[in-house]
């Protein structure tokens, strides 16, 4: 149990930073472009759409589901650059403990 609350906190320490009030609307609003609009064409009854797109959409969407797809780590590192470009100072990870 002790080994599972080290986990924990390892893992806590590293998440809390993302977590803040300025970098959470980022984050959502970079996921929204990235997936969320890849979910609507995917699966919204869009009649305008063509066929190929709503399958490459649901193709795009099993791939984000793979274990090896890299899409958490590149929203964050999209994130982290708005970020500093909107807030005009750099993104950092302060030590907490």
């Amino acid at each position: 149990m002790k080994k599972l609350k080290q986990l924990w906190s390892k893992i806590w320490s590293w998440i809390k930073p993302y977590l803040t009030p300025k970098m959470i609307p980022i984050m959502l609003f970079i996921w929204l472009l990235t997936n969320g609009v890849w979910y609507a064409i995917a699966f919204a009854p869009f009649e305008w759409l063509p066929n190929w797109l709503t399958i490459f959409a649901k193709g795009y969407l099993a791939f984000l589901w793979m274990p090896f797809s890299a899409e958490k780590p590149i929203i964050i590192a999209i994130s982290v650059l708005i970020y500093g470009f909107i807030y005009k100072e750099k993104f950092e990870i302060k030590e907490t403990k």
